[in-house]
This record gives C-alpha cells, structure tokens and sequence, in this order.
C-alpha cells in the first residue's frame, strides 16, 4: 500500500482532545464558553473513590504506604493505623484541602504560579510541625535526588517570583510555545520537581504543580499509580521532557471512563 493511502492514525494527545471534546459536546449546543467551562468543571471533579485514589496516589511518589481504604477512613474520622500524630494522618487531611483548592479554582483558567504553589504546600504541610515556619529550604533538600545539583536557597525566592506561565515557567519559549497543553504541564512538573524549593515533599508538589495546570487547562487531575515514583525518579535527573507517554495514556483511559452527558 502506498503511503498516500495510509490512513491517519492519530496520536495520544490527539485521541485524548477527541476523547474530552466527545463527553462535553452533546451536552454543550451552543452554550456559551463560560458553560463550557463550568461543565468541565463539574464532570471532571472527582468521585470519592477517586479522590482517595489520587489522594493515596500522590503520597506513594513520597514512598508513603497509604491505601485509598486508609484515605477514605481518615478523612472520615474513623478508628484507623495512623494517629493523629503521624505525618501521613496530616498529610492526607493536606491533599484533602489542596484537592478541593484545585478544584475549586479549575473553572478561572489560571495556570499556577510560584507563589501559588509555595501557598498550596503551606495547607498541605499545615498541621505538621516540622513545616512550620519552614516553607522554603535553607539548604538542600532532604529529599534530593543524588548527582543532582540544585538552586542556592538563597536564590529560591527570585526563581518562585519568576515561576509563572507568563514566564514559561523559566523554560525556552520556542520549545513551550509549541507543546500542547499537557505536554507542557510535563514540563512544569520537571522544573519544579528540579527547583525542589521545600524541604521535603518536592515530588508531591511536582506532582500538585502538573495537577494544578491539567486543571486550568481543562483536563482532569491526573492520579498516581503506585509505579509513578520509579518513573519520576528517572524522569526528573534527566533532560526536560517533551511528553510523558504514560500520563498521556492514563488520562485518555480516564477521560474515556468518563460518561458522555446526555
């Protein structure tokens, strides 16, 4: 067969844009882009079960052992393993306020900022108290990846200031410019995971950072499973990336779950 009549087969990304504009569009008519946005916003929330998933999710990037059981009970205030004393009692109760965050603002279409994200890790680590007052790292990060070099503290507070999408988030125009959407919330999550401004907990934040822009970008959060940590450990010490095929492939299998509004 030649190649001019081979048929097109598209990508991920584009079965992924086809998948979601496929779930709003009977339902849409000729709403106005103000509707669509708050469609979205509503079909896309996650169910509770989800929101225990990508609650437990986002902890094991940290190598905490939570289970989406663990998450529902401690969120509803039954008799569980962790007490209240244990960081992944008040880490849980963290994501549980940064997930409504997230949802809360996906409808203004704001990609994060710096300073947003410093603020969304002052109400996940709120609670726990070697966080207090310690928001920022005075030096290296204790969970730095090894040959990995990292901003001077000193520094940090000008970068943040600069960690905006009006600034590419410090990444090359040229090369920004021209991703799709999640392509380049990718790229946040590897800037940001290679600033490492906090303490502890950078690939959480990495991982609420690209969240965070799926969000304002109109496609669902994305949520963890238990290999992501093993794949961001190989990810973040390497070249900024231009996809991560199995994020891409995961949302598509979550926006297909979705069910098309009638």
């Amino acid at each position: 067969m030649s190649s001019g009549s081979e048929q097109y087969r598209p990508g991920v990304i584009e079965r992924l844009d086809l998948a979601l504009a496929t779930r709003f569009s009977a339902a849409l008519g000729p709403s106005s882009e103000q509707r669509i946005v708050d469609i979205q916003s509503s079909e896309l929330s996650l169910s509770e079960d989800a929101r225990c998933e990508w609650i437990s999710g986002i902890l094991t990037v940290r190598n905490y052992r939570v289970a989406s059981e663990d998450v529902r009970v401690i969120l509803d205030g039954g008799a569980t393993r962790f007490r209240k004393e244990h960081q992944e009692f008040g880490l849980v109760h963290g994501l549980n306020r940064v997930l409504e965050l997230l949802e809360v603002q996906a409808g203004d279409g704001k990609w994060p900022s710096g300073r947003r994200l410093v603020e969304l890790f002052s109400v996940l680590t709120d609670g726990i108290a070697r966080f207090r007052n310690n928001l920022i790292r005075k030096d290296q990060p204790w969970d730095s990846l090894l040959y990995l070099g990292y901003p001077r503290s000193r520094d940090l507070q000008e970068i943040l200031d600069s960690f905006t999408q009006k600034n590419r988030y410090r990444d090359i125009q040229a090369i920004y410019d021209q991703l799709h959407p999640v392509r380049q919330a990718c790229r946040v999550l590897w800037r940001y995971a290679r600033i490492s401004p906090h303490p502890d907990l950078n690939l959480i934040m990495a991982m609420v950072a690209f969240n965070a822009c799926l969000r304002a970008a109109g496609y669902p959060l994305l949520i963890p499973g238990p290999e992501d940590r093993t794949r961001l450990l190989r990810l973040i010490p390497g070249p900024p990336p231009r996809r991560i095929v199995h994020f891409e492939l995961r949302l598509l299998e979550q926006i297909e779950s979705i069910s098309v509004p009638d």
